[in-house]
């Protein structure tokens, strides 16, 4: 998957291109932030500004360009919602893992 934290602007208001001066481009850079258990699929892309809620699942291909809910999973170019996932039995071998190994989040 490709996390982008920055894009210049394609309106045609500014220039674009790593090599010109800033104070004549309008990029848009940003963080991304990804929540625990979240996963993304193959060829994912991630545009500046999103947060992946914690335990979102994210398809194959999806662009996503706004920010996804927690414990969701998400489908299609244009990452449409299509259904909850449950967090009880992950968060449950979560801790059951870290217990085993000693260690604590």
């Amino acid at each position: 998957c490709r996390i982008i934290t920055g894009s210049d602007d394609f309106s045609g208001a500014a220039l674009t291109n790593p090599t010109v001066p800033s104070e004549y481009t309008n990029a848009k850079k940003s963080f991304v932030k990804i929540g625990r258990h979240a996963i993304l699929g193959t060829n994912v892309v991630v545009f500046p500004g999103v947060t992946i809620g914690e335990g979102a699942a994210v398809g194959a291909g999806c662009i996503v360009r706004k920010d996804l809910e927690p414990w969701t999973i998400y489908a299609g170019i244009d990452c449409k919602k299509i259904k909850t996932r449950p967090s009880d039995e992950m968060k449950r071998l979560e801790a059951k893992l870290l217990r085993e190994k000693g260690l604590r989040c």
